[in-house]
């Protein structure tokens, strides 16, 4: 008796939006290609993985002439960083950064006693998605025409409510340093090798928040966020 091979996550998410699309060729072929990507960066456990497929396919869905990479990397030296979804179309670029708060640091060192030992400071569920949000737009946004999370459903109401989300939803001429030095400050507990700067982030943009319901593929777009 043969013995069935099981399907990682990934494999399965892959399998049931191939059959979504009507196993459309173009459709498939760039699917499978953000998969073997995910493959060889080790990104297949949890959530996380799922989600980018997720939105590469969204993003398919409305344009299948849109190149779509994930986990692309972006800038140089100590200011390079990896994408989640780098697409392309034309001479038009996005970034979409997936963020579901479920596994963040929720200490972090702050410095030493004068004996020697180390002293921590606990991160508020809320300070988590602060400088989630706040770093990620700071660091990623320049690099792309157009920036946007995609994030569960769940978090919808956490989300809207954050500090972040709203200075970094203002128009650049109305934003106000107070706001961007108090974010800064908290994002700076944790990003410091580089830190970010004040103008980096004051000068961070959001084109769009999408909302996305994990079971059905429903999403809520907010903002611009697609090309």
């Amino acid at each position: 008796m043969s013995i069935p091979t099981l399907k990682s996550p990934v494999e399965q998410e892959l399998e049931k939006l191939k059959e979504l699309c009507g196993y459309r060729e173009d459709i498939v072929r760039k699917l499978e290609k953000c998969c073997l990507r995910l493959y060889e960066v080790g990104e297949i456990v949890g959530i996380h993985p799922l989600m980018i497929l997720d939105i590469a396919y969204i993003l398919l869905k409305q344009n299948p002439e849109i190149e779509i990479k994930v986990e692309h990397y972006v800038g140089s030296g100590k200011k390079r960083v990896r994408t989640d979804v780098y697409a392309e179309i034309g001479n038009k670029t996005a970034i979409y950064e997936i963020e579901t708060f479920n596994s963040c640091f929720a200490f972090i060192e702050i410095g030493k006693t004068p004996d020697g030992r180390r002293i921590f400071y606990e991160l508020l569920p809320q300070e988590v998605i602060e400088i989630r949000l706040g770093s990620k737009a700071a660091r990623y946004s320049r690099y792309a025409d157009k920036f946007s999370f995609v994030i569960p459903s769940s978090k919808k109401m956490e989300i809207l409510k954050s500090k972040a989300i709203k200075f970094l939803q203002t128009p650049l001429e109305k934003r106000k340093k107070k706001d961007c030095r108090e974010l800064l400050r908290l994002i700076n507990l944790v990003y410091r090798n580089p830190p970010v700067s004040f103008d980096e982030l004051m000068g961070a943009k959001l084109d769009g928040l999408i909302f996305l319901d994990l079971k059905t593929l429903a999403y809520e777009a907010i903002g611009e966020p697609f090309l």
